[in-house]
């Protein structure tokens, strides 16, 4: 028996493994969709007002994970689609996200990430975001703004976009 798919119109969909996910990855998966819509639309206040909800909640880790997730499945889609992306490419996207979102230090810590990703220097990319919960938010930001960044530059015009997202959030975790 074939199981409902949710569609964010016709390039992504939510396996339902993930729409069977417990209610608290699912809630995670949320946050994720909400902070890349904010980036998506260069909206800081509203990506600071989730960055600070997801700090609260304490899960920052886990949101990490699922956004994760969502990334490697959007560069998946990207390199099967033929999309490449130079570094220099991916730093200006990124940065020019994070520049309104982010205070000045948490961006030269992403650039130095960024440049020791792009070195193969793993170790000391993780060692730039920093220890603990708010390192973990330090690449949160990165992560969800080069989803975001990818997701627009691989969708069709008007696919990638906030109210989508927000939409796909709606679905992973329903409010009352």
């Amino acid at each position: 028996m074939n199981e409902p798919t949710v569609h964010l119109n016709s390039a992504f969909e939510v396996p339902p493994r993930t729409m069977r996910a417990p209610a608290g990855r699912r809630e995670c998966a949320a946050l994720v969709f909400e902070l890349i819509g904010g980036y998506v639309e260069d909206d800081a206040d509203r990506v600071a007002q989730i960055a600070r909800r997801v700090d609260r909640s304490g899960r920052v880790g886990e949101v990490l994970a699922e956004a994760t997730r969502f990334a490697a499945y959007l560069t998946a889609e990207a390199r099967a689609a033929g999309v490449r992306l130079r570094a220099g490419q991916i730093r200006r996207g990124v940065l020019s996200r994070l520049a309104a979102t982010v205070p000045p230090h948490h961006e030269l810590a992403v650039s130095t990430a960024l440049d020791a990703l792009f070195a193969g220097r793993f170790p000391a990319a993780a060692a730039a975001f920093g220890d603990g919960p708010a390192g973990d938010l330090i690449a949160l930001h990165a992560l969800t703004a080069f989803t975001a960044m990818l997701g627009v530059r691989v969708s069709e015009p008007g696919e990638f976009t906030s109210a989508n997202l927000a939409a796909l959030a709606s679905v992973l975790h329903p409010r009352a």
